[in-house]
């Protein structure tokens, strides 16, 4: 009788197991050079009512919320007068894990990942990315019971360090079996191509064979590259309003083919 229940255990097991390492997860993702809430330009926000340009702010965050939201050249504070605190207004509200971080104190290059799903803020490193204070950050989160590893990054924007920091990127990347990385790559398209055609991984921009700007200059630089198991959909990228100029926020919903025999490697 033991002998029984035993095998009809380990064929519940294995079954339970299959149907765990096929599961799909859906969920939407973002990324956004925010520019310093100022075109691009140092200083914060330059209007006169900076009450009222939070609440603009915040409207645009909350009707397009993604569920993880990567940001590059974020500022400490929100106007120019260094009064308004940006993540107490315009991440605390809306992210319960909310991870700013700089290795190398810089004016202009801070980048952060905001969400709601558990992290492990254990996994929690960066990388430099070949010019002082460019760099890529990692952290480990849990979606439905699964591992993804998410990382966000600004490549430098002198051209003569592009080589070596897409060089140290995809030596980081190849350390992840599920990720998402989302980031201002100030990158040539041919640049991002390499990705998907010597790396095997998914991006979002091209989508469908067509480039989507993201940027108001007609720059493709913002993008999201992904694990082979991940792919997307609804691609979008336009003007928030919120400022003239400068980087365009990139949505879009991403499907997770979860597999149990592709875990994530240890670090």
């Amino acid at each position: 009788m033991n002998r029984v229940f035993n095998v009809m255990a380990l064929l519940l097991a294995l079954t339970v197991s299959k149907a765990w390492s096929q599961q799909v997860s859906h969920l939407k993702v973002g990324t956004w050079n925010v520019g310093h809430f100022n075109s691009g330009k140092l200083g914060g926000y330059q209007g006169t009512d900076a009450i009222a340009g939070v609440a603009q702010w915040q409207r645009f965050i909350e009707t397009n919320k993604p569920d993880i939201f990567c940001v590059q050249e974020w500022n400490t504070y929100f106007d120019k007068d260094s009064s308004i605190v940006a993540c107490d207004r315009l991440a605390t509200p809306f992210y319960q894990s909310i991870w700013l971080y700089q290795p190398l104190y810089s004016r202009w290059i801070l980048n952060g990942i905001f969400t709601n799903y558990p992290v492990d803020e254990s996994s929690r490193y960066t990388i430099g990315l070949a010019q002082d204070v460019y760099y890529v950050m990692s952290q480990t989160i849990t979606i439905d019971g699964h591992k993804l590893d998410v990382l966000c990054g600004h490549i430098p924007w002198n051209s003569k360090y592009h080589a070596e920091a897409l060089r140290l990127l995809k030596e980081e990347l190849r350390r992840h079996k599920i990720f998402i990385f989302m980031a201002d790559t100030n990158s040539l398209q041919e640049e991002q191509l390499l990705f998907r055609t010597e790396e095997g991984y998914h991006t979002a921009n091209p989508i469908d064979s067509t480039w989507i700007l993201t940027t108001a200059d007609g720059k493709y630089y913002d993008n999201i590259i992904a694990s082979s198991n991940i792919t997307f959909d609804r691609v979008s990228s336009s003007a928030s309003g919120l400022y003239e100029g400068d980087h365009f926020p990139v949505f879009c919903d991403i499907t997770i083919q979860w597999d149990d025999s592709t875990c994530r490697n240890s670090h």
